[in-house]
């Protein structure tokens, strides 16, 4: 009988993948205010510029959203960096253009609750897409509920 065995897929993963560092420079960033670098234990990177030359994995991988952002060695503002969905640029995410116009009431509603930010930023984006809706679909229930968060006019 003869002897068939399978060829060895896990020399086909990078390293990074396959055994991550447990020191050494992050392999990954998830987002936050500040984020964290993946994994534990690992450096983040030392600088934007290094950060935009890795392979860095941001996750999510869609855009961050408002203010969120991961810390690199450069201290202060010149070491924040943020994930557009395509690419690191530095500082903080800018709101994302939530357009309420394309949710339902409910997904309008979860975006407002579960909003990263702080209390300013919160009622801001509340805000906006209370002006949004009231210039577009205009759906009453959902007028009602946003003019009924605190700090919207």
């Amino acid at each position: 009988m003869t002897d068939i065995r399978f060829p060895d897929y896990d020399a086909s993963y990078p390293p990074s993948i396959l055994n991550p560092p447990t020191d050494g420079w992050a392999t990954s960033a998830t987002a936050g205010t500040p984020g964290t670098w993946l994994p534990a234990g690992s450096s983040p990177q030392p600088s934007l510029a290094a950060l935009q030359s890795s392979a860095t994995v941001a996750v999510p991988a869609t855009g961050w959203t408002l203010g969120q952002y991961v810390q690199t060695g450069t201290a202060g503002a010149p070491g924040e960096a943020t994930w557009t969905g395509t690419g690191w640029v530095g500082g903080r995410a800018p709101a994302l253009a939530f357009d309420p116009a394309e949710w339902t009431v409910d997904e309008v509603k979860d975006h407002i609750e579960n909003f990263v930010g702080t209390d300013d930023e919160l009622v801001e984006e509340t805000q906006r897409v209370l002006d949004a809706e009231r210039g577009n679909l205009a759906r009453v229930t959902l007028l009602a509920w946003l003019d009924a968060r605190p700090g919207v006019v």
